[in-house]
């Protein structure tokens, strides 16, 4: 077996002390972001491909029993000894294969791919954990009750999201510039300007209700229907919900810290949880000719004039006014929702037979309420008929 010298007590010098290099000890190592940085622009340029291996992937195995019966199936090819096998520098969920047999030699296998001199299982966990809503304090939960290990580190952990936010970052960009592309495309085709695009905008919020801290609105293209641009808004910063205690305690490192950290804050946000999506809307909108060299000349509402409000005061073109169209789809649910209502409020109006209010007639007249031209006729001719009985 290859490998670097064993323990200090079979070295035959004892009182020569090999000056060691150092790269970094395991702390360092898992935050390096150069590497994912360098990575992120190869991503960003548009002729890249990303290779996939077949062959690579990742399982769960005991060590003591899997490894012990390795060390009881082979031999060193030197000394034709046993090989021990053991664990060494420890990195959360990696480390190395330590194999020592009688002849004083070691060799240290990786447990997992390194992304520059990190370990590749850190970053994928951590990212598997949040793509399913788990945190930190999850992800070591997880780790010690599967007797994995005792998980990642406070630093480790706000390292490898760094990381994650800068790759994720770059294919997003990359992702939502082909499409933009790709709708100025499809709008010239269609006899329009071809940077004069039709977008649709909508919000969410992570609970319901005008209580959420944070919420997320997107703007998708008319032709495409892919996402061009979206903004999270952001009314809470973990770090300054921790630092807001010492405001009034140690004042003179609070504005220390605060001049220090004041850029980075998460929270975006002043006001109600409501008026995210309207502030959101109305930067992408602003945003637009330096993203994508586009103007955003239609709005396709969802039925809430507050949002279009805001991009008229905005004026976010100064040279051209954002017209406004309604959603069909919204205008359909909504009167779709008040008609069930005013059926079940009203118990008359339900029922079988002429004259009354059935889910079909309902169905029929939000169609032809919304002008669909595919079913419009259909729905006129019955719709006539019947509202005459309803309303008579």
């Amino acid at each position: 077996m290859g490998g670097s010298k064993g323990n200090k007590a079979s070295n035959t010098h004892p009182s020569r002390v090999k000056k060691r290099k150092f790269h970094g000890n395991r702390h360092s190592i898992e935050q390096d972001t150069q590497f994912t940085s360098a990575s992120a622009k190869k991503i960003g340029r548009f002729d890249v491909k990303v290779p996939v291996a077949s062959n690579f992937g990742y399982c769960i195995i005991e060590f003591v029993s899997v490894f012990s019966a390795l060390s009881a199936s082979v031999i060193c090819k030197d000394c034709k000894s046993e090989v021990a096998f053991s664990k060494s520098s420890l990195r959360g969920l990696g480390f190395n294969i330590l194999l020592e047999c009688k002849c004083d030699k070691q060799t240290k296998i990786k447990s997992c791919s390194l992304v520059g001199s990190a370990c590749e299982i850190n970053r994928r966990i951590v990212f598997a954990m949040r793509m399913l809503g788990v945190g930190h304090q999850g992800l070591n939960l997880f780790c010690g009750l599967m007797d994995i290990c005792q998980g990642i580190g406070n630093s480790t952990y706000a390292s490898i999201l760094e990381n994650i936010h800068i790759a994720a970052s770059t294919v997003y960009d990359s992702i939502i510039s082909f499409a933009a592309t790709e709708e100025k495309d499809l709008n010239e085709r269609a006899g329009n300007i071809r940077n004069n695009l039709t977008v649709s905008g909508d919000g969410t919020w992570k609970k319901r209700g005008f209580s959420s801290l944070f919420g997320v609105s997107t703007l998708i293209g008319k032709f495409t229907g892919k996402t061009l641009d979206s903004k999270v808004k952001s009314s809470f910063c973990a770090t300054c919900n921790l630092w807001k205690g010492k405001k009034d305690s140690d004042p003179v490192a609070y504005e220390t810290w605060f001049k220090n950290y004041q850029e980075e804050c998460t929270a975006n946000h002043t006001g109600s949880s409501g008026k995210m999506e309207i502030d959101a809307i109305v930067e992408m909108f602003q945003r637009s000719e330096d993203k994508h060299d586009a103007k955003y000349v239609t709005y396709v509402g969802d039925g809430d004039s507050k949002t279009f409000k805001g991009i008229l005061n905005a004026e976010p073109y100064e040279d051209l006014l954002v017209i406004k169209k309604e959603c069909v789809g919204h205008v359909e649910k909504r009167m779709g929702t008040r008609l069930r209502n005013a059926k079940k409020n009203n118990k008359g109006m339900g029922g079988k037979g002429a004259g009354k209010l059935t889910d079909k007639l309902i169905n029929e007249l939000t169609i032809l309420r919304t002008g669909d031209s595919s079913t419009s006729r259909f729905c006129r001719r019955n719709a006539k008929r019947n509202l005459g009985h309803f309303l008579s």
